[in-house]
């Protein structure tokens, strides 16, 4: 006996066909920063492959968005806790480089969507890592901020090891696949443009990346979980410290109708199909 599929059923049909590609994994919104880039801290200076500059850099004049989660923080000045960094007034806050092929200029504004899965960073817009650096240099950033950028023995980084951090962070960066897994190895370009081996910044740099190849350990220094990058396809992407606390991303966004109707629609089929099988004596 052949079965009418009714109105109704159709619209079910549609209605789950058409619109369960909507139900996707839910919505992560970190807000965005807009601040202006004043210069790089003195002393903190390091120099990239193609010898373009790198180091702290300092940003003023910060205004976050009203879904903001973060608060950003001075890598440069730490209160002497761990867990922490010093915020000050908000509006001003210190990051590293993550991105080599696009540029800041001094005392110029920006706007960067704020971003703390970092694996999703930086937005190259196309090119080598279309889809951020990855989990793998994601965990090697965890790993280097974990070690070198905080310890009991010696406190906060030196000038030098804030540049040594500025070439690792440029090594993470630069030689991932954006993938699940990645292989370290001192660049020598960044060893001849930074004084050479004996260099202390280049010693600095080694010791980091030796025990990146080596550590087995997990990502659990004091502000490890605390990373946020600033993302942008129209100028260089940063990585800063979130002083707001342990990251945590803002609530999941509200289900869009479409959702909703979609899931009225896989009911809507199945109460289809039990009423067919009914009919058909199944």
């Amino acid at each position: 006996m052949r079965i009418p599929i009714r109105g109704v059923h159709c619209a079910a049909f549609v209605g789950a066909v058409l619109l369960l590609p909507l139900a996707v994994a839910p919505v992560r919104a970190d807000g965005t920063v807009s601040a202006k880039f004043t210069d790089i801290q003195s002393g903190t200076g390091a120099t990239d492959a193609s010898g373009g500059g790198g180091g702290v850099f300092n940003f003023s004049n910060a205004s976050y968005s009203s879904n903001a989660n973060v608060t950003l923080g001075l890598i440069t000045q730490g209160t002497g806790n761990p867990n922490k960094i010093t915020p000050t007034s908000g509006t001003v806050f210190q990051t590293f480089c993550i991105e080599t092929n696009e540029f800041v200029g001094t005392n110029t504004s920006y706007t960067y969507a704020l971003q703390t899965d970092i694996s999703k960073a930086p937005l190259t817009n196309g090119g080598q890592l279309p889809n951020g650096m990855g989990s793998a240099a994601a965990k090697n950033m965890e790993l280097l901020f974990g070690k070198f950028y905080y310890n009991s023995t010696n406190g906060y980084a030196s000038s030098i090891d804030y540049g040594a951090l500025q070439l690792a962070i440029w090594t993470i960066v630069n030689q991932s696949s954006g993938g699940s897994s990645e292989t370290l190895s001192v660049d020598s370009n960044l060893v001849s443009n930074n004084g050479g081996s004996s260099a202390q910044i280049v010693i600095d740099y080694k010791a980091m990346i030796t025990y990146l190849q080596s550590s087995t350990n997990q990502a659990n220094g004091p502000l490890a979980n605390y990373l946020v990058a600033l993302t942008s396809t129209s100028q260089q992407d940063q990585i800063g410290i979130n002083v707001g606390g342990n990251n945590t991303p803002n609530a999941v966004a509200p289900c869009p109708p479409g959702i909703i109707l979609g899931l009225i629609g896989i009911v809507g089929m199945g109460g289809y199909g039990w009423r067919r099988r009914r009919l058909m004596g199944r």
